[in-house]
């Protein structure tokens, strides 16, 4: 049996976000068979790839995800709107980048399960939103932001970081409908990702499930899938946060906390 992790939104910025990240991997570190984690866009809340260059107040939490590796578990880092580039330093350590979308196939009880996982960003309709997703993706812009002093954006990435994080409003229908009619033409059974700061599990008729992982960092959330390794069980997903250092399951439905 394997089982694997996924979170995202945590916008870190302060060393107390990263103390508050680094208690949840503890507590995924508690499951036997956790094989990976992945985080799902919106790690930092500003990151560029810079390349001789981390935040100080990231390093607790980059020596967390070091000392995973070490012991052979598997770490994905996706770029998001707050993190387009993900520097070269995490591939060096040995964190697997993704920039774009990402299928992860599983096979349990005899069926293959084809597992569609992105920040979310670019599902964006309304056209201010969506424009400005893809506007900081640019190469180009993401090398002029580089030009602006490490210090300035270390200043304005702490400032953000201490603004109060606003409710997310449920997600828009027409989006949930865009992703049905992805998931049906590619023949995806489930989907996962971030960005609209909401904790998601839908399903259709067709059995397809949509996953929404919340705010990390505010919500302590994560979803966990479990793959066995007999075929006699399917696999399974579960929505949690963690709450007075317990897990508690969040069921079906659009959640704001």
């Amino acid at each position: 049996m394997k089982s694997f992790y996924f979170l995202s939104d945590l916008h870190l910025s302060v060393i107390e976000d990263c103390h508050r990240i680094n208690r949840m991997i503890e507590d995924m570190q508690t499951d036997p068979h956790l094989s990976a984690i992945f985080f799902v866009g919106d790690i930092f809340e500003f990151n560029l790839n810079y390349r001789f260059t981390i935040f100080k107040d990231h390093f607790i939490f980059l020596a967390k995800i070091k000392s995973l590796i070490d012991q052979g578990i598997e770490i994905h880092f996706f770029s998001g709107n707050h993190d387009p580039g993900l520097a070269d330093f995490y591939k060096e350590i040995g964190i697997i980048c993704h920039h774009q979308p990402y299928t992860l196939t599983c096979i349990s009880h005899q069926q293959t399960y084809q597992i569609h996982i992105e920040h979310g960003d670019l599902q964006e309709m309304g056209l201010i939103k969506s424009l400005f997703c893809r506007f900081v993706r640019l190469k180009s812009v993401m090398f002029l932001a580089k030009l602006i002093p490490i210090d300035l954006i270390y200043k304005i990435t702490q400032k953000a970081a201490q603004k109060q994080r606003y409710q997310s409003p449920p997600i828009a229908q027409e989006i949930i409908d865009k992703i049905w009619r992805h998931m049906a033409i590619n023949n995806e059974n489930v989907w996962i990702m971030g960005h609209f700061h909401r904790l998601v599990h839908l399903e259709n008729h067709y059995n397809q499930k949509l996953f929404v992982l919340g705010d990390g960092t505010q919500y302590l959330s994560f979803l966990r899938l479990e793959i066995f390794d007999e075929c006699e069980k399917e696999i399974s997903f579960t929505l949690y946060r963690l709450k007075e250092n317990q897990r508690v399951k969040i069921g079906m439905g659009d959640h704001d906390f």
